[in-house]
């Protein structure tokens, strides 16, 4: 369906005019009547697209849910609780068309009919020419198929401009909104892997239908290569240089028996490899816990980091009283506090450094309630949290701020320049590492793998070293608590 098509689907579904929208935008109604006409492209990055997207989510939630669950099947979660950065974004996709070639990338494009058996793509970064136009062919595949990418090298996505991983991420959920399943064949070096870049590709990572593995692969010493796979339809072998990974030369096939062997590649490196990523729902916050359990080595050093304080630092009463502000059933409740108690049992056994965002734990003292996504996730409807609840979790804090076994840290995420603020990690060198960002994704990832593990362990030690030295003295964190609380003890 094109764009134009789907945007007037989604209006007559909605009930809503050109006129009810442009005004409601403040842009011409001519311009919506163009995009409904396909006249003007709706872009993705189009300043319009996530204005016309909200709004078009707040109309559907107030008041035709069930149209967004029919066209967003893998976003019902995020619709049932109410969250909505994720719907917003994959609506926008939805609405949007997949990118296609710049006038600088037809210019590179071979002058071949599209259905030629071999198309070679050489030059400056000519890979993203030639992935563009395979994420094109992929739409011929039949949805339900994976999509497998064998990423073995060719761009160094830590150096790489932040375009390429966009274009790419933008690519893959695409490919999975469409109805694909998407598999990511990494390889494992003796290097920690950068929680930086794995922060980058988190969109990807934490989606359904995702499967991300890796195996080991020693360097070719002078080549790098990356393989695209759509079944039974094209292949993709994209090789640069060592020393010039801005070079590459791809090769784009559908000649049947080329695109078979590459078939038997891919299951080739699928038997040879691992999980790299464990992704788990964050409705099942029990699981995660049990796995968290059984990986954390006791008595060790473990990073805990949170924008606020969840309810898993909550005393059994205060968790309780939540919920029933709230309407949860009873047996959701202890479901609830089992899991509080369970992550209470768990974090006595280590050294744990807990550090929360001192800017979003101000702000929230500042609203009359504010969502408790954790909470959210796992009941399965918005949890808000009152004032007062807040006000008396921080004065539970305030007493085991600086615990034998467990200290808090106050810290400002912004003038620490974390670029993922909402993001929640437990990290323990050498044995685990958990993220996960209930704010905007519904899953959360449990890594093992020890060149990751590494990679997030060197990432929040860094982060620790560079929290001013006065955010870890325990008076000062006592005296904002107590600013917090309005008290003088």
């Amino acid at each position: 369906m094109e764009t134009g098509k789907r945007l007037t689907y989604l209006m007559d579904a909605l009930e809503i005019s050109g006129k009810e929208m442009a005004e409601t935008l403040q842009i011409d109604k001519t311009i919506v009547s163009k995009w409904r006409k396909g006249h003007r492209k709706l872009a993705y990055k189009s300043k319009y697209m996530r204005p016309v997207a909200s709004y078009l989510l707040q109309h559907a939630l107030e008041q035709r849910r069930e149209v967004l669950s029919q066209i967003l099947p893998e976003q019902a979660d995020c619709l049932q609780v109410g969250e909505q950065e994720s719907a917003i974004h994959a609506l926008s996709l939805w609405l949007s068309e997949l990118p296609h070639l710049s006038a600088e990338e037809e210019k590179k494009a071979p002058n071949t009919p599209m259905q030629s058996l071999t198309e070679v793509y050489n030059g400056e970064n000519s890979w993203r020419t030639a992935a563009t136009v395979f994420f094109q062919e992929v739409l011929q595949v039949p949805t339900g198929k994976t999509i497998t990418i064998l990423d073995f090298g060719q761009v160094d996505w830590s150096s790489d401009n932040e375009v390429s991983v966009s274009a790419m991420v933008s690519y893959m959920q695409a490919m999975l909104q469409s109805g694909y399943h998407v598999c990511i064949i990494d390889k494992i070096t003796q290097d920690y892997r950068s929680w930086e870049v794995i922060a980058r590709w988190l969109p990807v990572y934490l989606s359904k239908n995702v499967e991300v593995r890796y195996c080991q692969k020693l360097d070719s010493g002078f080549m790098h290569q990356n393989l695209f796979y759509a079944p039974n339809r094209s292949a993709l072998l994209c090789t640069a240089l060592e020393n010039q990974k801005q070079i590459n030369h791809c090769v784009l096939s559908r000649e049947a028996s080329t695109v078979h062997f590459y078939d038997a590649v891919v299951q080739t490196a699928r038997q040879n490899s691992r999980r790299l990523f464990e992704t788990v729902d964050a409705s099942d916050a029990a699981f995660i816990l049990q796995r968290i359990d059984e990986r954390l080595k006791s008595g060790q050093l473990t990073y805990m980091m949170n924008a606020m304080p969840t309810f898993r630092n909550m005393p059994i009463a205060l968790v309780r009283a939540i919920l029933e502000d709230n309407d949860v059933p009873e047996d959701v409740i202890l479901r609830c506090i089992a899991v509080n108690e369970k992550s209470f049992s768990t974090r006595k056994r280590c050294e744990c450094r807990q550090i929360y965002n001192l800017d979003h734990i101000e702000w929230a003292l500042q609203q009359e309630s504010h969502v408790s996504y954790e909470l959210t996730a796992i009941v399965g409807k918005t949890i808000h949290v009152r004032r007062e609840f807040f006000v008396e979790q921080l004065q539970c804090l305030q007493k085991h701020c600086n615990e034998m076994h467990y200290s808090i840290t106050l810290a400002s995420f912004s003038a620490l320049d974390i670029q993922q603020q909402t993001i929640s990690l437990i990290v323990q060198d050498d044995s685990l590492a958990v993220a996960w960002d209930p704010q905007r994704f519904t899953r959360r990832i449990f890594c093992t793998e020890l060149t990751a593990v590494g990679g997030f362990f060197r990432y929040i030690e860094n982060l620790w070293n560079r929290i001013p030295p006065i955010c870890k003295n325990e008076a000062w964190t006592r005296k904002q608590f107590r600013h917090w609380i309005g008290s003088d003890d």
